[in-house]
C-alpha cells in the first residue's frame, strides 16, 4: 500500500478536472492506497516567491530558514511514495498556481520528517497510606506521556480529568522544535486519531497509522494489509506501554506520596527522570542493567 501526494491546481470547483481528480482518488481508495490532498486554489496558497526565498534559492543565504507553508508542502513530498499532478492547460502552460508551487516547494529542503514519537497517557494510582488525606491522595492523576529516541517525557500532568487527544499538536511541534523537523509517524491509541489531529498530521506529511474513520474497503485484501498496519502498529507502541508498567512497578509511579499537585508532579517527573538515567547507563555500558526494585 502506498501513499500518493495529490497536486491539484484548478480554480472552478465544476470543471472536468475536478471530476478526473475524484475519480483517481476512488481508484486509490479503492486499490488500498492512502492519499495527501494540496487543492491550490482552495487552501488559498500563496504562490509569489519572496526576496528572502529568492536569495536562500540562489545560494546567498542558503541559511535563511524555509516558511511554515513551504515546509508543510516538503513534508508532503517526503512522506510519499508517488506524486501526481492533475491540472489543466492554460495557453501551453500549467496554471501559474502550480508554477508557483514548483518556484517556492521545488527547492533545495529543509529537514525530512525522520523519526518515530510515541504517545500515550495513563492515570498514577495515588499512595493512600494516610487516611487522613484520602480525599487528596485517593485523586487520579492522570500522565501525558511521549517518548523519542527510546526516552521519556512527560508532557503533561493534572489531577482534572481532560481529553488527551488535544495535546497530540503541541507533542508534535515540541518534536520539531526540538529537532528541527517533523516525525516521519506518530504511534498513539486510537482517541488521538480525531478529525483534527488526521488533517494536522496529514498537511505535514506526518503518517499516524491505525484504521481510517470511514467506512472499511470491500477488499479483503485491502483489510488484510490495513490490520497488518494495524498490528506493527500496535507492536511498534508496546515501548511506550512498557514505560508506564515499568515505571509503576520499579519506580514508584504507582505510589506517589506528595500531599500537593506540585510536588505529586514533582514526584512523577523524578522517576521518569531516573527512569531515563537508568537507561542511558545501559547504552553506556553497552549492556542491559537490571531494573530496581
Amino acid at each position: 500500500m502506498s501513499n500518493v501526494f495529490i497536486v491539484y491546481a484548478h480554480p472552478s470547483e465544476d470543471s472536468f478536472t475536478r471530476h478526473v481528480r475524484e475519480s483517481f482518488i476512488k481508484g486509490l481508495q479503492a486499490s488500498g492506497h492512502s492519499y495527501v490532498l494540496s487543492d491550490w486554489y482552495k487552501m488559498g496558497f500563496q504562490t509569489d516567491i519572496s526576496e528572502k526565498e529568492y536569495l536562500r534559492e540562489a545560494n546567498y543565504n542558503i541559511e535563511a530558514p524555509l516558511p511554515d507553508e513551504v515546509l508543510i508542502e516538503q513534508g508532503k513530498i517526503n512522506s510519499s511514495d508517488a506524486i501526481a499532478f492533475i491540472y489543466p492547460v492554460f495557453w501551453t502552460e500549467a496554471p501559474a498556481k502550480l508554477v508557483g508551487w514548483f518556484d517556492r516547494v521545488w527547492n533545495p529542503p529543509g529537514k525530512p520528517n525522520k523519526g518515530t514519537l510515541l504517545l500515550d497517557a495513563t492515570c498514577a494510582a495515588a499512595d493512600i497510606a494516610f487516611p487522613q488525606d484520602i480525599n487528596i491522595l485517593n485523586e487520579a492523576r492522570l500522565i501525558h506521556l511521549s517518548m523519542e529516541g527510546g526516552y521519556s517525557r512527560l508532557e503533561k500532568f493534572s489531577f482534572d480529568a481532560f481529553n488527551e487527544s488535544t495535546g497530540l499538536i503541541g507533542v508534535v511541534e515540541g518534536f520539531r522544535s526540538r529537532n528541527g523537523h517533523y516525525p516521519e509517524r506518530v504511534l498513539a491509541d486510537k482517541i488521538f486519531r480525531n478529525r483534527a489531529n488526521l488533517e494536522y498530521c496529514s498537511k505535514r506529511g506526518i503518517r499516524l497509522p491505525e484504521p481510517r474513520l470511514s467506512r472499511p474497503q470491500a477488499s479483503g485484501e485491502v483489510k488484510k494489509e490495513q490490520k497488518r498496519i494495524e498490528r506493527t502498529s500496535m507492536c511498534d507502541r508496546n515501548e511506550v506501554e512498557g514505560v508506564f508498567g515499568t515505571g509503576k512497578t520499579s519506580y514508584g509511579l504507582e505510589r506517589v506520596p506528595a500531599r500537593l499537585e506540585v510536588t505529586t508532579m514533582d514526584s512523577a517527573g523524578m522517576s521518569l527522570v531516573v527512569m531515563n538515567l537508568w537507561k542511558a547507563l545501559g547504552k553506556l555500558l553497552n549492556a542491559p542493567v537490571p531494573e530496581p526494585g
